[in-house]
């Protein structure tokens, strides 16, 4: 470290003030750790601990016993704890293969998932996407309608109480807001109490009766003030609505 200071009598503080830092820096000291997780340094301590005790035991010290019933107790302590620690090595590398192999199922389930997700997307069935004006979040969610034949449409329910599978809120979202149901390749849209009526809108047009609606290809459906989705159905490619 070089610091930089003045004899004059003008800058007598600054080059104080500088002295006293330097004095306070020159104390630090750095110690340096090595970058490891819990884990791996109880495993690392483990394995120290059993190279130590298995050089012990090298050394000739188990020769050494003799008669000596003092000698022969450590020993056996020792040995007791070399066994308890390669005990301890053993199960937590189970249970970090374990881990990984866990990681290792739930990557490879989430890539099926997603390819599942891909080719759906692309078979032109009954399907149902979120309609986002953030590019980001645009048509990120997906509902294969030929697979979830009946999808309900409402808000969180209490603890015990069966989720929909659109959870949403916001003005006008009813506790069973509406279903979703498809059968023989056409898919309704159905309000699930008389209070969702008004906020369900189709196309811009909001339900006038509490009765199923028969989607076509391209419909905008929202519910409440907000949450928009699109009904595809490349089936029905030729009705759809723009």
């Amino acid at each position: 470290m070089v610091c930089a200071i003045r004899p004059g009598l003008t800058y007598y503080e600054e080059t104080n003030n500088t002295l006293v830092w330097a004095d306070r820096a020159k104390k630090i000291k750095n110690k340096p750790v090595i970058n490891e997780s819990p884990q791996d340094k109880i495993i690392r301590e483990l394995q120290d601990e059993n190279k130590r005790l298995k050089e012990y035991y090298a050394s000739g010290a188990g020769a050494a016993v003799g008669n000596d019933p003092e000698m022969a107790k450590k020993l056996k302590e020792a040995q007791e704890e070399m066994e308890e620690n390669q005990k301890q090595l053993d199960e937590m590398q189970r249970s970090w293969e374990d881990k990984l192999k866990g990681h290792e199922e739930a990557a490879k389930a989430a890539e099926a998932e997603e390819a599942a997700e891909k080719e759906a997307r692309a078979s032109g069935c009954p399907q149902l996407l979120n309609l986002n004006e953030d590019g980001m979040l645009d048509r990120k969610i997906f509902f294969d309608l030929s697979k979830l034949t009946k999808c309900k449409v409402g808000r969180k329910q209490l603890e015990g109480k069966e989720e929909p599978n659109i959870m949403l809120g916001g003005v006008g979202v009813q506790e069973n807001h509406a279903i979703f149901e498809t059968a023989g390749g056409k898919t309704t849209v159905k309000p699930l109490s008389n209070e969702a009526v008004p906020y369900i809108f189709i196309n811009g047009e909001a339900l006038k009766a509490n009765k199923p609606v028969t989607l076509v290809a391209n419909d905008r459906v929202i519910f409440g003030s907000g949450s928009v989705f699109l009904y595809r159905h490349e089936d029905e490619a030729a009705n759809a609505k723009v």
